[in-house]
């Protein structure tokens, strides 16, 4: 019979302590995850606690520069605009969350008689607001091109030198500015958009402007379909009955005018007053025609 002590397989006692550090390992691991937890729990809340805080919140907005608009109008937009909370705890007044490029897209929106605007956060709890408005130069009065200019009956709109529409115009009888009429707009959202295209909105202008020098008197554009144009020429008669000059591609301005200058000093012009013409066609090249009435 062997009495010999039992030895311990070596392979055991490696297993056994490998279990021992592969357990503390675990124990470690959980109590840094609770740890984690709870750090990033506390911070959170401590976040939220400080954003929540008064001194930070907005509730001084300081309005310059305006002239029709007024500063309540604006100051209510922007309070509403921040009013309530982000996941119903922190609210969106604070000053870290008004964003001057934000503002100043809301606004220009919003109000499209503003040209332009410099809006600065003044911590902890001011915005400041400086505009400039968009300054009436020309007036159009609607899509109906036979509209009479003394019409009280259709809505006209106010465009700055930049030919943006902006607000609506009061009714003027014989408007002192510009008249424009025609072109295709959508009416209940035409605030804030173009009246023609930029380089065809410069181009009548240069037009208009010459005819201007030219001593013929106009008063009104009319846009017409097809990238046409007319220009009316004041008279002691109604805006129907008026002289008419017709335009087409009035890319060529230099030309156009040109044209009008060379058609202006034949005879037949010389032996007529402009008012006696029923109309006078720019639209083909280098040829003017004309027809009396």
């Amino acid at each position: 019979m062997d009495i010999r002590p039992k030895t311990t397989n070596r392979h055991e006692l490696l297993k056994v302590s490998n279990d021992k550090i592969l357990r503390a390992r675990k124990l470690r691991r959980k109590r840094l995850s609770i740890i984690f937890l709870i750090t990033g729990f506390l911070i959170i809340i401590g976040v939220v606690f400080l954003l929540r805080m008064k001194f930070i919140q907005l509730n001084n907005i300081e309005v310059s520069g305006n002239v029709v608009l007024e500063k309540k109008d604006i100051q209510d937009f922007i309070n509403k605009k921040y009013e309530g909370k982000y996941l119903w705890l922190i609210p969106k007044n604070n000053t870290l969350f008004v964003l001057p490029k934000t503002v100043t897209k809301s606004l220009q929106k919003e109000f499209p008689r503003i040209n332009s605007i410099n809006v600065r956060r003044n911590f902890p709890r001011s915005l400041s607001i400086e505009i400039t408005e968009r300054k009436g130069v020309y007036v159009w009065c609607g899509n109906d091109i036979s509209i009479s200019s003394t019409s009280k009956d259709f809505p006209c709109f106010f465009v700055d030198k930049e030919g943006i529409i902006f607000s609506e115009a009061p009714y003027f009888s014989g408007t002192p500015f510009t008249l424009f009429l025609g072109g295709d707009k959508d009416v209940p959202n035409i605030l804030g958009t173009q009246l023609l295209a930029q380089d065809d909105f410069k181009n009548i202008l240069f037009i208009y402007d010459m005819v201007n020098k030219l001593k013929l008197s106009p008063y009104t554009v009319r846009i017409l379909t097809g990238g046409e144009y007319e220009i009316l020429l004041r008279s002691d008669s109604d805006l129907i009955s008026s002289t008419r000059i017709k335009l087409r591609d009035i890319n060529d301005q230099i030309t156009l005018s040109q044209n009008l200058a060379a058609a202006l000093n034949t005879k037949v012009f010389k032996d007529h007053k402009i008012s006696e013409f029923e109309y006078i066609d720019a639209r083909f090249g280098n040829k003017v025609f004309y027809k009396l009435k």
